[in-house]
């Protein structure tokens, strides 16, 4: 079933400029409100959801792709 998930969601070709790594970007932004001499504050954890059994997420994600690329198999 992963394996299904991985190949519906496949492109021919990577561009990696076509992606934003918006850790990265949060990360940095923070390093530059420290350097300007602000306060870093931290936020409170969020509440965890409780986790669904992961067949039943694949199974859910691959229904998704699916549907996203009108394929109903």
């Amino acid at each position: 079933m992963a394996e299904q998930l991985v190949a519906s969601l496949a492109v021919e070709t990577f561009d990696p400029a076509a992606w934003r790594d918006h850790s990265r970007e949060a990360v940095e932004a923070l390093i530059d409100a420290k350097l300007a001499g602000e306060q870093i504050t931290v936020p409170p954890p969020r509440a965890e959801e409780p986790s669904a059994e992961l067949a039943q997420a694949l199974r859910a994600s691959l229904d998704q792709a699916r549907q996203r690329r009108g394929r109903p198999d």
